[in-house]
């Protein structure tokens, strides 16, 4: 009988692990976030993909929800691959306005004809808000609808891990004046200021000269007229001097 019952114990182990080596066979839809590490500044932005891989069943409809630390980052646009079909209802949508701060993301859309090999459900775009490290992670939720509306999400939470490093403070230097040189050599200013002090000069005296000329010339018409007629000159004093002795005589008597 012992014999009997090993037999028959061992053929019902037998059994049940034929009956459960295919469902292990069948592997569940993964989805990850890219790259697993980052590194920036506060104030700069930086993206993550959101990838859903398919197991051996096609997905239909992939809804992904990241949790993010608010403190550190922000949410700061995401864009849908071209050729699905985003459902933007409450609950599988966190909206399309942005910064977004509440610390959580969802994004949710249907792949037409089903997803049978991997393909990026889209790209979130995050902005650092100070210093520090922190974990963006997929979180419980998440969901991988194959053809009978099961989930096959294989209930791995992949993270990317994030630092974020303080500000990249940029100086500069004060800019110095400018010191524009003239296109002429210093002799030849030289020399053109000396010929305009020179010409002003000239002219000056020009204009001197003009002034003392009609003066010298008046002088000359008078010496000339009295060279001329210098005796009806000496006859005209003699007239005088007669006519005063005159008058005196007659003041006399």
């Amino acid at each position: 009988m012992s014999i009997n019952l090993i037999k028959k114990t061992g053929g019902v182990v037998v059994g049940l692990a034929l009956a459960i080596m295919p469902v292990a066979a069948l592997a569940a839809t993964g989805v990850t976030v890219t790259p697993a590490t980052v590194t920036v500044a506060a104030g700069q932005t930086f993206t993550a993909t959101i990838t859903v891989s398919p197991g051996s069943g096609k997905i239909y409809t992939g809804k992904v929800i990241l949790s993010y630390p608010s403190e550190l980052v922000s949410v700061a646009g995401f864009n849908f691959t071209s050729g699905l079909l985003p459902l933007t209802q409450p609950g599988y949508d966190s909206g399309d306005t942005y910064p977004q701060t509440t610390g959580t993301f969802i994004k949710t859309a249907g792949f037409t004809g089903g997803l049978s090999a991997s393909k990026a459900l889209g790209i979130v775009t995050f902005k650092a808000l100070k210093s520090g490290t922190g974990t963006i992670a997929v979180m419980n939720g998440t969901l991988a609808l194959n053809g009978q509306n099961q989930n096959d999400f294989d209930g791995v939470y992949k993270t990317v891990a994030v630092t974020v490093l303080a500000p990249v403070v940029v100086t500069t230097p004060p800019s110095e004046p400018v010191v524009e040189e003239s296109s002429q050599p210093v002799a030849e200013v030289t020399e053109q200021t000396e010929e305009a002090t020179t010409t002003a000069v000239m002219e000056e005296n020009t204009g001197a000269v003009a002034e003392t000329q009609p003066q010298a010339s008046l002088l000359a018409q008078a010496g000339g007229l009295f060279s001329q007629n210098w005796k009806w000159g000496i006859v005209i004093l003699i007239g005088l001097a007669y006519g005063i002795f005159l008058w005196i005589r007659k003041r006399e008597k």
